[in-house]
C-alpha cells in the first residue's frame, strides 16, 4: 500500500458522499435557477432572490466536493456549508410566510377563480372556508420546515460522520 492509497472502507465511503453530494448539489443548484427564472418571468423579487440563495447552496455543495476530490481539509465545511445554507433560507422563507398570513383574511390569498370554484363546489360558508385555507397554509409551510430541518440536519450530520475520517 502507497502512502496515497486509502483502505476499501474509506474508499467506499468516499465514493458515497461523493455520489451524494453531486445529486444534491447538481438538484438544489437546478431547482435554484429555475427558481430563479420563474421569479423574473413573474416579476418577483422575491423568486429570484430565492433561486439565487438555492442555487448559490447547490454551487457550495458542488465545490464540496470538488474540494473532496482534491483532498482539501476543508471540503466537509463547504459540504456542510451549503447544506445549512439550503436549511436557513427554506426556514426563514417558510417563518416569513407564516407570519405574513392575516388568520382573518386567508381568503383573500386565492386568486378569483379559486375563490368562485371553492364558494360554488359546496356551499361552505366563507369563514369555515378562511379557516380551512389557514390551516391548509399553515401545515404546509410548518411541514415544510420539519421536512428541511430532518433532510438538511441528516445530510449535515451525514457528511460531518463521513468525511471526518477521509
Amino acid at each position: 500500500m502507497s502512502d496515497f492509497s486509502r483502505p476499501a472502507w474509506q474508499e467506499k465511503q468516499l465514493r458515497r458522499v461523493l455520489k451524494l453530494s453531486k445529486l444534491n448539489g447538481m438538484s438544489v443548484m437546478i431547482f435554484g435557477i429555475l427558481g430563479g427564472v420563474i421569479g423574473v418571468f413573474s416579476v418577483s423579487l422575491e423568486g429570484i432572490l430565492m433561486g439565487i440563495l438555492i442555487a448559490g447552496s447547490g454551487w457550495v455543495e458542488l465545490e464540496g466536493r470538488k474540494k473532496l476530490m482534491a483532498g482539501s481539509t476543508d471540503a466537509s465545511l463547504w459540504l456542510m456549508g451549503g447544506e445549512a445554507l439550503l436549511l436557513f433560507v427554506i426556514v426563514i422563507y417558510s417563518v416569513a410566510h407564516l407570519l405574513a398570513v392575516d388568520p382573518t383574511n386567508a381568503l383573500n390569498m386565492l386568486s378569483p377563480e379559486m375563490k368562485s370554484m371553492i364558494s360554488g363546489s359546496g356551499g361552505l360558508p366563507d369563514q369555515m372556508v378562511n379557516e380551512l385555507i389557514y390551516s391548509a397554509y399553515q401545515w404546509l409551510y410548518r411541514g415544510l420546515i420539519i421536512g428541511t430541518v430532518l433532510y438538511q440536519g441528516g445530510t449535515i450530520a451525514y457528511y460531518y460522520l463521513k468525511t471526518r475520517d477521509l
